[in-house]
């Protein structure tokens, strides 16, 4: 039954809501990304609404007649919704909700991997240069635990 939702544990249910957070700032900032990681992918839908479980579930996925999801907005769906998957992370938050059912939806191989540019995104935004040039971010980044006023 495509709209039964499986219990999670709340390990995995934090990392459904981080992945939710991960593609709105993506979505919000990082648009460049998101289109370069949609040109990678390949295949199409298989309707089976794993992706509309992931965090929550969407009040507006319908079952339909022939053993699938039907989104009750689908012309007008948000960016999250419309460029999912973005990248193979929202792959494997995909396969937590629903691994029976493969995604119809897979990546051409790339060189690096969306942590890291999670970390070069963070690192040149205004936030990160902010970060890492405050007194605590020059503690995080040297790694010693000993932090030393002037």
């Amino acid at each position: 039954m495509p709209l039964q939702r499986p219990k999670l544990k709340k390990r995995e249910r934090a990392l459904l809501l981080f992945g939710k957070a991960r593609r709105w700032v993506f979505h919000a900032f990082d648009r460049d990304y998101v289109r370069k990681s949609i040109d990678r992918r390949h295949g199409s839908c298989k309707r089976c609404g794993a992706c509309c479980n992931l965090g929550f579930r969407c009040p507006l996925v319908r079952a339909d007649d022939l053993n699938g999801t039907k989104c009750a907005r689908f012309n007008i769906r948000t960016r999250n919704c419309s460029a999912f998957p973005i990248d193979e992370a929202d792959l494997r938050d995909r396969d937590i909700v629903n691994a029976e059912t493969p995604c119809g939806f897979s990546f051409n191989s790339k060189n690096g991997s969306t942590r890291d540019h999670l970390a070069k995104w963070l690192f040149n935004a205004r936030v990160g240069k902010w970060f890492f040039n405050s007194p605590i971010g020059k503690w995080f980044i040297s790694g010693n635990g000993k932090y030393k006023k002037k």
